[in-house]
């Protein structure tokens, strides 16, 4: 048998499929849509590892995000340490979106405008 039929018979599956797992860049519009995006992609390579389902996660964030958990980073933060940082950094709460709607400047409680013919 020569090297390369005993390192095909000696790879594991397991570790093969992991190293084919990418996430898509991280969704700072949506944290918690692409967390459960996230969470259903390694779950389905049953990538249940604390220090592997982080490094997933940074691996997919840009300068600024890793930035945002830079101090969680340096003491081997948990998973769920790295996701609530980045859902709380980037997500838009409830009230800020209703305050986005409601905004002055809206319709209010007035009537659009009618374009009449002159």
């Amino acid at each position: 048998m020569g090297d390369d039929e005993q390192a095909n018979a000696n790879a594991n599956p397991t570790v093969d499929a992991v190293s084919n797992v990418r996430l898509q860049a991280f969704w700072k519009q949506s944290p918690a849509l692409w967390f459960s995006y996230a969470e259903s992609i390694l779950a389905t390579q049953r990538i249940t590892s604390n220090a592997s389902k982080t490094n997933f996660v940074v691996a997919a964030l840009d300068e600024e995000a890793v930035r945002n958990i830079g101090d969680l980073l340096l003491t081997a933060a948990s998973y769920t340490d790295v996701r609530s940082r980045l859902i709380d950094v980037y997500g838009v709460s409830q009230a800020a979106r209703f305050r986005e709607i409601v905004k002055p400047g809206g319709l209010g409680d007035r009537r659009p405008r009618v374009a009449t013919s002159s």
